[in-house]
């Protein structure tokens, strides 16, 4: 009988051991957002082959971010410490390192996926081919417009030797140039399948690293026999699957988070959006307006008065003599006045015209050295290029810093060193549209949203 109630007790007391260290190893930021530690499966996802062999041929995909990978990005952004960025999300979630990736898989012709049991594990790389299968995608969503969908490269070709694709060399053909052999995708006679799946990668207090996936996606293939029916990239503003798991915890939520919505936003943005709002920085042509939209020259005028009025204290006035033919709105006079921004000819502003993430950074610098610069105009704004420098440190340079116009980067980084205006994933900026395709799908145009919330950040880090 002793012996039988031992070992009952030993099955007890290992049932004690074993089955509340499931709940207990799981922080909060499972527990809170991913409740039955899975993440919600992305939608199949849109491919386009961009065909450009002088330039490199290039594969984009458009692939949708679920309701409870933008409610943590969102939470990212509202307990995030004002100086790093992550200590205060960390201290809130109770994780000491996380990454949220991106996995992405491939079949060729009806092949075999690309998939095996090594991509279950931790710091998985991705496959080479060019251009790894896997991408860093939550500082892209925590800094950059948290779209319900986002763009990034699978691969792309640049005068690369054949023997260097790995599994895609099957579906690389080589075509002759003046300057010799380049290669290719030849989507005339194959098949490209692709999927993908979210993995969140998280460790406390520097433990082992721990994984969570969502299952993978329908998958959309092109070429030959694809079965893609859409020709044109999702809207970015679709709002995302629906998930069970609850928006980001609303304790110790900022005051102004309770102001009344007058616009429409994307969850991502909308307490910061709010608290914007609480400090008057969101400018009447916007107001009840829908923010996720790009923003125009004039508009982004108008917030860049507000963000320099908050920061200086001080009122603005129009310009005496308006210089352009093509507006009178009062706003763009005022930016005018201050030297946030000039014309784009001696007497044509183009209010309607979109704006870059470059410009929008920096038009907001140039507002910033109006106040911290005594003597500084936009004329004379050459003249204290090494005093600006002074301001700041230079931080690490973006993956694509050869983009961004020389006349932009001390702005960019200036933004970047403060903890304002950061990439779009991968390390990239994303500072203006290279190509007539990126143009077309309004890469790298900034949007209400984020103008706004980029002044916020300016009041709230530089006031």
């Amino acid at each position: 009988m002793k012996r039988q109630l031992s070992a009952i007790f030993a099955v007890f007391l290992l049932t004690l051991l074993l089955l509340p260290l499931r709940a207990i190893a799981a922080p909060k930021i499972v527990e809170e957002f991913f409740p039955s530690e899975e993440i919600t499966a992305p939608q199949a996802p849109f491919l386009r082959y961009s065909g450009q062999q002088d330039n490199g041929d290039s594969i984009q995909m458009w692939y949708n971010v679920p309701k409870d990978v933008l409610a943590l990005a969102d939470a990212y952004n509202r307990w995030g410490d004002t100086d790093s960025g992550r200590e205060g999300f960390i201290s809130r979630f109770g994780v000491a390192e996380y990454r949220l990736y991106l996995q992405t898989d491939a079949s060729i012709d009806d092949g075999p996926w690309q998939y095996s049991d090594t991509w279950d594990e931790a710091d998985w790389l991705g496959l080479d081919v060019p251009h790894p299968l896997a991408f860093h995608c939550m500082e892209g969503l925590n800094n950059n417009p948290g779209k319900s969908y986002d763009n990034i490269d699978v691969s792309w070709l640049t005068y690369l030797e054949k023997g260097k694709l790995g599994f895609l060399a099957p579906i690389v053909t080589p075509f002759t140039t003046d300057g010799g052999t380049n290669y290719h995708y030849d989507l005339e006679r194959h098949t490209l399948a692709i999927r993908c799946r979210l993995v969140l990668e998280y460790s406390k207090n520097g433990d082992e690293m721990q994984r969570i996936f969502s299952p993978w996606s329908p998958e959309t293939s092109i070429g030959l026999n694809g079965t893609q029916e859409a020709s044109s990239p999702p809207d970015e503003n679709v709002s995302p699957v629906p998930s069970d798991a609850p928006v980001a915890a609303e304790d110790n939520k900022p005051d102004s988070a309770n102001t009344a919505t007058t616009f429409t936003a994307s969850p991502w943005a909308q307490s910061e959006l709010e608290e914007a709002a609480a400090l008057g920085l969101i400018p009447e042509p916007l107001q009840g307006t829908n923010l996720t939209e790009p923003i125009t020259r004039a508009e982004f005028a108008a917030v860049s008065v507000k963000c320099y009025e908050a920061l200086s204290g001080t009122e603005t006035e129009p310009v005496a003599e308006n210089p352009f033919t093509d507006t009178t709105d009062a706003e763009v006079l005022k930016a005018f006045n201050i030297g946030t921004t000039n014309g784009t000819s001696a007497t044509t502003f183009s209010p309607a015209a979109p704006l870059s993430r470059e410009q929008a950074a920096t038009m907001l610098a140039r507002l910033y050295k109006k106040i911290e610069i005594d003597g500084w105009t936009l004329e004379t704004d050459g003249n204290y290029s090494e005093t600006f420098r002074g301001m700041f440190e230079m931080p690490e340079a973006f993956a694509d810093d050869e983009n961004i116009s020389v006349w932009a980067k001390d702005s960019v980084y200036f933004m970047k060193s403060k903890g304002i205006l950061d990439g779009v994933g991968n390390n990239k900026f994303a500072p203006r549209a290279m190509t007539d395709a990126e143009e077309a799908t309004g890469y790298a145009q900034a949007t209400r949203e984020q103008a706004i919330l980029i002044a916020k950040r300016m009041v709230k880090k530089l006031g």
